[in-house]
């Protein structure tokens, strides 16, 4: 089969999805949110995000062609991020979770599930005055920004976390990490 087809005015290029590094992530990540797993879901969402090697499209910021394409790519890779976030929370992972997102928060701090994922690993990781100041940062820029206040899931969670609500810290599963480590030895 020939992967270079010629097509009036120019050239195709056809590959099959998992050919190209956004067919495996999405494939990826479709299985991941089809699992009812949590372990296997964590797991299925670090492999669709390790296929990321930097920015999409990083040859072709600055082209116009590029631009919707790599924000929607953008945008799916931050889902998947918030995704991965909330599943390691389930799996016990708070304080992993928690230094983890301190960085992506900086880079999109108005992402309220985002947001809500690093407030919540904050308070779970023991780091209540944290969790607090997180959220105040946000309804902060929120309202400059904006003229909005934070959603009412994230409202919700900050009175959980003044009120030290128990259900919050609900028995978690073992902290051991379900994220699998970046190695270039194929699976036996």
């Amino acid at each position: 089969r020939e992967l270079v087809v010629s097509l009036a005015p120019g050239y195709r290029l056809r590959v099959d999805g998992d050919t190209v590094d956004s067919g495996r992530f999405h494939r990826l990540t479709a299985r991941a949110r089809s699992t009812g797993d949590p372990r296997e879901r964590a797991a299925l969402l670090a492999d669709a995000l390790a296929v990321w090697r930097g920015p999409a499209f990083a040859d072709f910021s600055d082209e116009e062609f590029a631009r919707a394409a790599r924000d929607r790519l953008d945008e799916q890779r931050l889902t998947a991020l918030e995704e991965q976030a909330e599943v390691r929370l389930e799996l016990g992972e708070h304080a992993l979770v928690a230094d983890e997102l301190g960085d992506l928060v900086a880079l999109h701090p108005l992402r309220e599930r985002l947001r809500t994922a690093h407030v919540r690993a904050l308070y779970l990781a023991g780091r209540q005055g944290a969790a607090l100041s997180s959220y105040a940062d946000l309804r902060e820029r929120l309202a400059e920004t904006l003229g909005v206040d934070p959603s009412p899931e994230l409202a919700a969670l900050h009175r959980s976390i003044l009120n030290q609500d128990p259900r919050l810290t609900a028995a978690p599963s073992p902290a051991t990490s379900a994220v699998r480590p970046a190695t270039n030895v194929p699976a036996a």
